[in-house]
């Protein structure tokens, strides 16, 4: 699932906020359509709702409340779907500060180039999280099981998503055909509610 990240530098935490929360699908699943229609049963303002459901506000317990009721749901799960936090080491939060910092005082070519070099990082990074998804699962296969899913793998595919060796270069131009990303659906090596992430990291050829 898609997120948005949220950097507290007070704190030095990292907060991960899914895009499309257990609240959103909780809601859908009562039946509610829209955030007007709980909105009112709740008595506040859609902007008001909003606010909880996609945590940018903290939800009063007198929400919680009602909205448990509504939703038959757990007062507790309700109040924890909004954050997961991390904290971050020292040396993670001085070098977000100094990002933010660097991109105040950057004239505007410059911060296109440095966006740039973000996205490269963001490539590479989602890259090294599949590749080293898809070579532990598969290293925690039998044997029998492993040797028959290469087998049906297009030779280079498979070295980009499997091999031993991964470099910068092979992150950034990852193309893989159509075909092995059914593989990797077919044999669970892969989620289909992972398949957008997915490709924002890997180009899809026929």
């Amino acid at each position: 699932m898609e997120q948005e990240l949220i950097f507290s530098n007070k704190s030095g935490a990292l907060h991960k906020r899914p895009r499309l929360t257990k609240l959103t699908e909780a809601r859908k699943k009562a039946g509610y359509k829209s955030q007007y229609e709980i909105a009112k049963d709740l008595g506040i303002t859609q902007t008001e709702y909003c606010s909880y459901e996609s945590g940018k506000k903290e939800m009063p317990k007198r929400i919680a409340d009602k909205l448990s009721a509504l939703l038959n749901m757990p007062v507790k799960e309700i109040k924890s779907v909004d954050y997961a936090s991390v904290n971050l080491s020292d040396d993670a939060v001085k070098l977000l500060n100094k990002i933010f910092k660097l991109i105040g005082d950057l004239r505007e070519g410059y911060v296109q180039e440095l966006d740039k070099q973000f996205t490269e990082i963001h490539k590479v990074s989602g890259f090294a999280n599949y590749y080293h998804s898809f070579r532990n699962q598969l290293l925690e296969m039998p044997k029998k099981k492993s040797n028959k899913i290469q087998n049906q793998f297009n030779k280079e595919d498979f070295e980009l998503l499997f091999g031993r060796n991964t470099n910068k270069k092979m992150a950034l131009t990852a193309t893989i055909h159509y075909d092995s990303m059914e593989l990797l659906l077919d044999n669970g090596l892969l989620k289909e509610n992972q398949l957008k992430d997915f490709i924002k990291y890997f180009n899809i050829i026929q």
